[in-house]
């Protein structure tokens, strides 16, 4: 990873109700540079990101990225790294985990308001054969626990951040993809991840290949929502909301934001917005960089 510079460009979607219609386009840029350092081999998926806590030690924009690296996605040497920006450069990338011959996936970086770190991720030769992991951090990232591998059956969020909700209960979005069955789940712990209850299954009445990789959101009046991708023919971002702080869940539902089976992201503001980063297809080609910037307007607001 000598010297690579990489202009991404991230579309964001705001999103204020189940039926919206979208009315502004715009491109937005985000740079990262990666300094000499550690091969982290030829490809490398920058999963996650956080803002660390200010201190006397650590300043106002100084940041925390985790992704995974190998020779390619699923190889045996695909290993979790982490990567801090701060004195407005990048250090050098460090393994924080590896298990010899078996791939790591899907990192994810979450901070508590005690500031304690999680890092999520999993281990195993595929998505269908992966376990769930998590690595603690009480000191701004700079160290970290043994690993924990969650309970049989836990993956922890699948891809996206987990959110935090006002009673302390942790809410992660995940997913299982498996022969013919596509369908996504809510993991809450109430205990920063020591105790577990899963909800679900959440997907698309009738249709047993639907959606994956949840991002969720809770409104200003308190409902859950999920954003997530869906499968091939559906083609759109789908929908699902609870309101009974995450134990039942709506069938999923397609908005009008484009999908094309790609992932998503999305995150909600301190002033309520809440933005999705979505795929778009031109040419039969899914293309996260750049995308457009959608806003919608009409709907129930978030």
């Amino acid at each position: 990873m000598s010297q690579q510079m990489a202009s991404l460009g991230l579309g964001l979607a705001k999103i204020v109700g189940f039926r919206s219609s979208l009315v502004l386009f715009h491109t937005a840029m985000v740079r990262f540079v990666f300094i000499d350092g550690p091969d982290c081999g030829s490809t490398c998926e920058c999963h996650s990101l956080i803002r660390l806590s200010s201190s006397q030690a650590v300043g106002e924009d100084h940041f925390l990225v985790a992704y995974f690296g190998g020779t390619s996605e699923g190889a045996p040497d695909v290993k979790i790294w982490l990567q801090r920006y701060q004195d407005g450069k990048w250090d050098l990338p460090v393994v924080v985990d590896e298990q010899p011959d078996v791939p790591m996936w899907n990192p994810v970086l979450f901070k508590l308001p005690s500031n304690e770190i999680f890092l999520f991720y999993k281990i195993g030769q595929d998505f269908q054969r992966w376990s769930g992991c998590l690595k603690r951090s009480y000191d701004n990232g700079l160290t970290w626990g043994d690993r924990e591998q969650l309970p049989p059956g836990i993956l922890g969020p699948i891809k996206n951040k987990p959110i935090l909700l006002r009673n302390g209960i942790m809410v992660c979005g995940t997913s299982i993809e498996s022969w013919n069955s596509w369908g996504s789940w809510v993991e809450a712990t109430a205990d920063c991840g020591r105790t577990w209850k899963k909800y679900g299954p959440i997907y698309i009445e009738n249709e047993t290949l639907s959606v994956i990789q949840p991002v969720p959101y809770q409104t200003s009046t308190g409902t859950l929502r999920l954003l997530m991708r869906s499968f091939d023919g559906i083609g759109k971002v789908c929908i699902s909301e609870s309101l009974d702080d995450g134990v039942n869940w709506s069938y999923a539902k397609p908005t009008e934001l484009p999908n094309p089976n790609s992932g998503i992201d999305g995150v909600k503001l301190k002033d309520g917005r809440v933005y999705c980063l979505p795929t778009t297809q031109t040419q039969g080609v899914s293309l996260r960089l750049p995308c457009l910037m959608m806003m919608a307007i009409r709907g129930m607001k978030s």
